[in-house]
């Protein structure tokens, strides 16, 4: 009995850890099919991130992967990836950026990104992967304006067409 549990906390504790440390560049959570991802993003270490050179942005963050690779003879298709509040009242804005590459804390090459807020009932962020070859960082951080809370919980859907 006492072997059976300290399996079983070994196992959430490799899957926490895992989790826990996929929210950086070194180690994204990697999306290879269509899914959802829920997170709750206070539970990460706040960073400062800059996109483009033009957004500093100072919150917690957690950062997935797409690869887009041709697939023999089939056309590459776009991903569609949309980050979802929860509808209660006093939820944070977080923002979802799509780039490229990075160099250390430094976002560029972005290709997309969403800030829409959360709200009086404004529409969930919704960004695009554009059916191009290479890998694009998906990062969900804070919002623009630095706005508290800068932090919280959200589902990630991720569409490929």
């Amino acid at each position: 009995m006492w072997i059976k549990s300290m399996l079983v906390f070994l196992a959430g504790f490799a899957i926490t850890e895992s989790t826990a440390n996929a929210q950086t560049f070194e180690n994204p959570i990697n999306i290879t099919q269509s899914s959802s991802y829920d997170f709750n993003s206070c539970a990460f270490q706040p960073q400062q991130l800059v996109v483009d050179y033009t957004n500093v942005l100072w919150g917690p963050a957690v950062v997935f992967r797409i690869n887009q690779r041709p697939y023999r003879y089939a056309p590459m298709r776009p991903w569609l990836v949309t980050k979802i509040m929860p509808t209660w009242p006093g939820v944070t804005d977080l923002a979802i950026w799509v780039c490229r590459n990075h160099a250390g804390n430094i976002l560029n090459q972005c290709v997309d990104g969403s800030d829409n807020g959360v709200y009086g009932g404004t529409p969930p962020d919704q960004v695009t992967v554009p059916a191009s070859y290479g890998s694009y960082y998906v990062v969900v951080t804070t919002n623009i304006d630095n706005a508290q809370p800068n932090c919280g919980q959200f589902t990630l859907d991720a569409f490929h067409f």
